[in-house]
């Protein structure tokens, strides 16, 4: 499972590059032009209703900001999704993350991460993960970014009852290993991948991991439309629960 999202990654690396084509890495330690410095961002929105004989909404949001200095990049992103029929809530999400960088040198940098995950379907009341560690900018240029992290994490997880058994609480250090990747293959379509796993330092059997990946296509300069899909996976779920949920959402955005 891990291996099939790592591999395409290493193969992005590993291949060969005009190094003419190089642009300037995102966040050298020598001085940024005044247009790469600063905000830059997307939210996005989707929905669906359904009426007759079944009653039905969702509502997917998300966003996503990153600001840019000289030797630091912080990073935000926030999920919200949301669904009921005409008899109850059949699943709430919400999810939200920021990081802050600080770059050593044209590719090396330090992070500090934290994180926070309610998932009703899953009777996960609060899932928050804070952890710091080192990175490394692999590819930035006109057509790739990939970057690696590695470090330590605390997380900390608590469960509501279910049917099968009582609410549980569980909290552990752990290691995190991460990788981001975005390609940009035309000016008109883009695509990011990225994942985090936490594997515990306490227990084996303790190990929560997150993939993300969106196809985007341009609308116009500042609207697109993207498919997104979040698959979420917990070695210790809630009792009665699955190890593996997955949230696929449509939605069209608007970026800043």
């Amino acid at each position: 499972m891990i291996a099939s999202t790592i591999l395409p990654l290493l193969a992005a690396t590993l291949a060969p590059a005009d190094a003419g084509s190089f642009a300037k890495p995102i966040n050298p330690v020598s001085p940024l032009a005044d247009e790469e410095k600063g905000w830059s961002g997307s939210v996005t929105a989707g929905a669906n209703l359904r009426t007759g004989n079944t009653e039905n909404k969702s509502v997917s949001l998300t966003a996503g900001a990153t600001w840019r200095g000289e030797e630091n990049r912080f990073t935000a992103e926030a999920l919200w999704n949301y669904q009921e029929d005409n008899v109850s809530v059949i699943q709430r999400k919400v999810y939200g993350s920021a990081q802050l960088d600080h770059f050593y040198d044209d590719a090396t940098y330090s992070y500090a991460k934290a994180s926070g995950d309610h998932d009703n379907d899953a009777a996960l009341k609060l899932r928050w993960t804070g952890g710091f560690g080192l990175g490394h900018q692999i590819r930035d240029d006109s057509e790739w970014n990939i970057s690696a992290e590695g470090g330590l994490s605390y997380v900390d997880e608590e469960y509501e009852a279910t049917s099968a058994g009582p609410g549980s609480t569980v909290d552990y250090f752990s290691a995190r290993l991460a990788y981001n990747t975005a390609y940009l293959a035309s000016d008109t379509w883009e695509f990011s991948h990225g994942g985090e796993v936490f594997p515990s330092l306490e227990s084996s059997d303790d190990v929560y991991a997150r993939w993300d990946t969106t196809v985007k296509t341009n609308l116009t300069d500042a609207m697109f439309a993207q498919l997104q899909w979040i698959w979420d996976y917990d070695n210790t779920p809630a009792e009665g629960k699955g190890r593996n949920d997955s949230l696929f959402a449509l939605t069209v955005g608007w970026s800043f």
